[in-house]
């Protein structure tokens, strides 16, 4: 991440904030991408960007507030679209932190993800759930406590509140995380269980969603090993109620400096019973 220090004192308006500052960061890709269904690969980037300025007071209460670019992706046939700008604000204190906006609800923020190039760039080939459908404008309360953490959420949009717990544990070679989250709201109720663990080079995560949200009902089994420079990953995503399968295998090489090769291979079994193909590859950095 480059920080970029502008004249504090234009920054500080209120009495008592001792320091202020705003940082850029992002991740950019660049490849190509065969979707599942279709016959052709096309040409496609993603660039997230994100600006965040933070201020802290003299007693140690710090706040902080982002503007997110996201999805400003390019394809040969529509350049842009999807892009959203949105923003996140947040305040933390101590053991406590809260955060308003485009932000996880409790749920998402508990739980964790198939392993995956990168989380949300458009290279991806999901054909299930892989996270909670909170529609921004979500305000979270997070408490905690060396390796446990506890999250109340409210979106305003769906009046969705959610409620997660999670848990990390380093048993001497061996990390074990478990996440649990459960929403409810206008577009319906949401439970989730997530299991994940590493072996040194070897992780592997397992997760469970079901609700009447979306008649939701899924599996994801997800395997990864990491040599050196190399990262490997395969994912099964077992969806019911669309009757749907996944399959996705994939491999991700670092160059350094933050830039890396990946490319992935997968296939969806749809509910016809009509195995359709995918493929992405390109390259990917952060800043």
């Amino acid at each position: 991440m480059k920080k970029i220090l502008f004249a504090t004192t234009a920054l500080v308006a209120t009495a008592g904030v001792a320091s202020a500052d705003v940082s850029f960061s992002g991740i950019a890709a660049f490849g190509a991408l065969k979707s599942a269904g279709t016959s052709n690969f096309e040409i496609i980037s993603h660039v997230d960007l994100y600006a965040t300025g933070t201020a802290e007071t003299d007693t140690g209460l710090s706040f902080s507030a982002t503007v997110e670019m996201e999805n400003l992706n390019a394809t040969g046939a529509a350049k842009g679209a999807g892009a959203i700008t949105a923003t996140v604000i947040g305040m933390k204190a101590g053991n406590v932190s809260v955060q308003y906006g485009n932000t996880d609800g409790a749920l998402d923020k508990n739980t964790t993800e198939a392993y995956r190039v990168y989380p949300g760039i458009a290279f991806e080939g999901w054909g299930g759930r892989v996270d909670n459908k909170d529609d921004g404008s979500i305000l979270r309360l997070d408490y905690a406590m060396d390796a446990l953490r506890v999250s109340l959420s409210y979106a305003d949009v769906d009046e969705a509140a959610g409620i997660g717990f999670s848990y990390k544990a380093d048993l001497g070679g061996t990390s074990i995380d478990v996440g649990l989250g459960y929403e409810d709201g206008n577009q319906g109720d949401l439970a989730a269980i997530t299991l994940g663990a590493q072996f040194g080079a070897f992780g592997a995560r397992l997760g469970y969603w079901n609700g009447s949200e979306d008649n939701a009902d899924q599996i994801d089994l997800s395997v990864q090993y990491k040599a050196n420079d190399l990262t490997i990953w395969a994912d099964y995503l077992m969806n019911k109620t669309a009757s749907s399968d996944n399959y996705t295998i994939g491999a991700q090489y670092s160059l350094g400096g933050g830039a890396s090769v990946f490319a992935q291979v997968g296939t969806r079994d749809t509910a016809a019973a009509i195995e359709q193909d995918f493929a992405s590859f390109g390259v990917i950095f952060g800043f």
